[in-house]
């Protein structure tokens, strides 16, 4: 005997619906539980029909009355059915049992809700579905399209959608649509749909996915207020539920997925959860997508080139190697792929050539050398090559090579340096190739002297020993850039590429001989002295190839001689006087320091929505009515210790002019360039914190530049400090990214903020390899978390080619040119946004 308590309970049951309606389906009782379930009020209910939540299964209803009237007594169970309710569809779990009720015959039914489990049963399957698609698909549109087509055709959502949010009109863009209807797709295109809390049309689920960057999931729309400026699309297309997933790349929305259902949809964790994981599928995906492509522009550029591409493991088997190299040693790619660097030995490289390479790779250094190596038909080649090392996401190393063709030259042994022959060789070329475009190029012929006297007073050991340092200085001071030759006996030519004047070349000059005349070693660590003459030849105004230009060098060295030692001569003489005149403006400089006549200049650099986010301190010499620009006086600062002091008195300008602007409300980051000198300077750290804390500023607001070439005076020094200043959150940027042959194997070893892409390739991103190339250097800075500022930009469409490849930051004379510190500031007091100055085209 059942007693009252029990059905008391059961009637009031938390978990059961209890529906009793009799003959024709007229309702007569339900609990509580089963109004939850189907969403209309009890008193409503008893008003309705039980067939009515089967609107959509009349054939169900039919065989149900069939079966009632052809059995005294009437069970069924049915695992699932959808109930079409107030709020839409909603999956249920039903019992009917034959009763009498009132003393009429009536019918019992439990209800379970299912809308739980059967949410998690769809979202289980789109997972499924979705994991098995993008293990093989490799093309971004066709893996966003076909997940919409799953999400309808498989899963069985009624409309799936991914779009973007346009930044200018903060709306939101389908980009791809499935629906199971046309006129839904077709009303969908058209919807409103924002991120603007001030729109009406900006405040539902989009926004808040966009804003939290999590799985937003409604699971009864049509009696949200917040929902209801799009009532009446859910209305006129059952739609009930909604979810919306945002995409995200690099910890930002690039997508949004709208998934719509006219059944309800479950709200629970376990389903926010599956939808957070298809949502991180999704977004592991694409990066793996972006990932894959990059490494195959990468590849197809390496393969493009005409210079030697390698990689290989830290036990130095192969892994990749470009058709430039398979060329050049007659092996096939599967010869290569797996097997020993070594392959490519020769008697000629010594034993131990190898096994040096690996110490140096090991300890985190540069190699650079040439090979004489042995091709697959036992003839050699000859590559200058430069290893470097890269770390993997799994803190592996690779080694990466990259080579010069040299074979069919011959080089010095001694030094490594092409010989006479091939010095001609090397550069009669380079000036053809050269020709349509003018350039500036020197020859430099470099004659140590009285060197037989070194040679008979230390033997010729000693002297060779003297030679190679030589070189080793030439090496370290010209790069990659500059072709460089050891001639007969003891003389060097250097052949220096692309200067921007004859200026820069006496400059280079002046700086190459302080290097030079520095103490040698000789054996027993025993420091000898070493004079040198110069001379100069300029192309095109004294030679048009190799051979004129280095026999009037022959004649500027002449004039060198008669001079004396340590002495620099010229085959014209209007560059003697010019030499002169820059003697005079080098003495005029510790003059320039104690008036104060160096000033700092300004220019800001803006984001991608021309937002006014940092500016970068320019140097500059104000002498009289004049401004001379840096490029005419730091040569001569760099070479004594007048750097240090004028680089502190512009730290102190810069200091005072971002304090300035904090008092007036304004934080803007002002960078200022600092030389190798100052940043070697014993105690730059706190000179640094005691200056910031003397102005009150934070630390942030100061940033420091350095070139290529201030890392690579003394690499662990430079990494060590950087990381010390950054625990003060001062940031570094490197200026001039790209121009130099190793910027790519220092960069990751630098912890580096920010990289400025050097105007060079800025102004050639027109040409399709040159935005490669930058394609590159910001996906690789994007991998490293460097932020990318692209100097010199000074047109709409270089800009718009640098945003839509994904540059952070832009400075150029399209935003500003570099101003004076009063109209800098007054310049960013009023505005926080630069609108382009040429406007006409954008």
């Amino acid at each position: 005997m059942i007693d009252d308590s029990f059905l008391n309970n059961f009637i009031n049951s938390k978990i059961f619906g209890i529906c009793i309606h009799q003959e024709g389906g007229k309702i007569v009782f339900v609990n509580d539980k089963f109004s939850q379930i189907v969403g209309y009020d009890t008193k409503d209910l008893v008003k309705m029909n039980f067939s009515d939540f089967f609107a959509e299964d009349r054939e169900y209803m039919n065989e149900f009355s069939k079966k009632s009237l052809s059995n005294n007594y009437f069970y069924e169970e049915i695992e699932y059915r959808y109930y079409k309710c107030k709020n839409g569809l909603v999956p249920v779990q039903t019992s009917t049992y034959q009763i009498l009720y009132k003393e009429k015959l009536s019918y019992l039914v439990i209800v379970l809700d299912r809308t739980r489990e059967k949410s998690i049963e769809k979202l289980f399957y789109t997972l499924k579905q979705i994991n098995q698609l993008i293990i093989r698909e490799e093309n971004e549109d066709v893996l966003l399209k076909t997940i919409c087509e799953i999400l309808v055709n498989d899963v069985g959502f009624t409309l799936a959608s991914i779009g973007f949010i346009d930044e200018e009109s903060k709306r939101f863009k389908p980009k791809f649509i499935e629906s199971k209807s046309k006129d839904q797709k077709l009303a969908f295109e058209n919807l409103n749909m924002g991120i603007d809390p001030d729109a009406p049309y900006g405040k539902g689920s989009i926004a808040k996915a966009y804003y939290t960057k999590k799985v937003v999931v409604l699971s009864d729309v049509m009696n949200s207020k917040t929902l209801s400026y799009w009532h009446e699309y859910y209305k006129e297309f059952n739609t009930y539920s909604i979810c919306s997933v945002p995409i995200l790349k690099d910890n930002k929305v690039k997508y949004l997925f709208m998934i719509y259902d006219s059944m309800k949809l479950s709200s629970s964790k376990e389903v926010v959860e599956l939808l957070e994981e298809v949502k991180n599928d999704i977004s592991f995906a694409l990066e793996r997508i972006e990932y894959q492509n990059n490494l195959i522009l990468l590849q197809k550029a390496s393969e493009k080139t005409h210079e030697c591409f390698l990689v290989m493991d830290e036990s130095g088997h192969i892994q990749f190697a470009n058709e430039a190299l398979l060329k050049i040693t007659g092996f096939s790619k599967d010869e290569l792929i797996g097997n020993d660097i070594r392959v490519f030995q020769s008697k000629y490289d010594g034993t131990d050539f190898f096994d040096n390479m690996f110490k140096i790779l090991k300890k985190g250094s540069i190699f650079h050398s040439n090979l004489v190596g042995k091709r697959k038909d036992e003839s050699l080649f000859y590559l200058d090559i430069i290893i470097f090392s890269v770390t993997m996401s799994d803190k592996k190393q690779k080694y990466v090579l990259l080579g010069k063709d040299i074979s069919g030259n011959y080089f010095d042994n001694l030094t490594g340096f092409l010989n006479r022959i091939s010095f001609y060789s090397e550069v009669d070329s380079f000036i053809k190739k050269s020709l349509p475009e003018k350039p500036i190029l020197a020859v430099i012929k470099i004659n140590p002297l009285n060197f037989t006297i070194i040679n008979q007073a230390f033997g010729f050991d000693n002297g060779n020993m003297i030679l190679i340092q030589i070189a080793q200085r030439l090496r370290s001071f010209f790069g990659p850039d500059a072709i460089i030759a050891k001639f007969e006996s003891d003389k060097f030519a250097v052949f220096v590429k692309n200067k921007k004047s004859e200026e820069d070349i006496l400059n280079l000059s002046y700086e190459l001989l302080d290097v030079l005349i520095k103490s040698y070693f000789v054996d027993n660590n025993q420091l000898i002295s070493v004079s040198f003459n110069i001379g100069i030849t300029i192309y095109p105004k004294d030679g048009d190839s190799a051979d004129q230009l280095v026999n009037k060098a022959l004649t500027a060295l002449l004039d060198a001689r008669q001079k004396g030692e340590n002495c620099i001569g010229f085959f014209r003489n209007d560059l003697s006087l010019r030499a002169k005149e820059m003697l005079i403006f080098r003495s005029g400089l510790e003059d320039a320091i104690s008036k104060k006549e160096f000033v700092l200049y300004c220019q800001p650099y803006v984001d991608k929505n021309f937002n006014i986010v940092g500016a970068e301190g320019l140097l500059r010499w104000k002498k009289k009515n004049e401004v001379i620009l840096p490029m005419k006086f730091i040569p001569y600062l760099e070479n004594t210790n007048m750097i240090v002091y004028v680089e502190e008195y512009i730290l102190d300008i810069a200091l005072q002019i971002i304090s300035r602007l904090v008092l007036k409300g304004v934080k803007v980051p002002l960078s200022v360039n600092f030389s190798y000198k100052t940043l070697k300077r014993e105690n730059i750290i706190d000179i640094l914190y005691m200056k910031i804390g003397k102005f009150n500023i934070d630390p942030n607001l100061l940033r420091i530049e350095i070139i290529e070439r201030i890392f690579l005076e003394d690499l662990e020094y430079t990494k060590d400090l950087i990381e010390k200043l950054l625990n003060i959150d001062i940031h570094f940027m490197l200026d001039d990214f790209g121009t130099g042959f190793s910027s790519l194997s220092y960069i990751s070893k630098l912890n580096i903020s920010y990289i400025k892409i050097d105007i060079s390739f800025v102004r050639n991103i027109l040409d399709e390899c040159t935005k490669k190339v930058v394609e590159a250097i910001i996906f690789l800075a994007k991998k490293l978390n460097i932020k990318t500022i692209a100097e010199g930009v000074e047109t709409i469409e270089q800009f718009e080619i640098l945003r839509n490849i994904g540059c952070d930051y832009f400075q150029g004379f399209l935003f500003s040119k570099p101003l004076p510190q009063a109209d800098f500031e007054d310049f960013i007091i009023t505005n926080n946004k630069i609108l382009p100055i040429d406007k006409t085209n954008f």
